[in-house]
């Protein structure tokens, strides 16, 4: 059934969510020993935190996330210029996210990074 299948994919997303949540919840820099990767202080911020971060820790933070999504599905990075557009990518869509006047202020950071994920797979 289409149906089942459909609540099948839905709960294995969920799950998925569920695990990176946790992943960046107890996220540690494990990233390789390059400059812009590092001091990333937003893991555990919320938007307002991200929205008064300067750029340097917005990219670093966002390398931490996205070393811990590809950790997360048993995958590394082959490159630094992949992980770097891929942290790119994601510190710009976090930025355009929380431009929505739904969002909390205190909404975790993680929140969002999840679902950029999410929207961008």
């Amino acid at each position: 059934m289409v149906l089942g299948n459909y609540g099948h994919d839905k709960q294995a997303k969920v799950k998925n969510i569920i695990i990176l949540v946790l992943l960046f919840s107890f996220s540690c820099s494990s990233n390789p020993d390059i400059e812009w990767t590092k001091g990333g202080t937003l893991q555990k911020a919320t938007v307002t935190d991200w929205k008064k971060a300067n750029d340097k820790n917005k990219i670093a933070t966002c390398a931490d996330f996205v070393v811990n999504i590809k950790s997360a599905k048993g995958e590394k990075y082959s490159t630094i210029e992949e992980m770097k557009t891929d942290a790119i990518n994601l510190k710009d869509c976090i930025s355009e996210a929380i431009k929505a006047p739904e969002i909390n202020p205190d909404q975790p950071l993680a929140e969002i990074a999840i679902m950029c994920h999410v929207v961008g797979e």
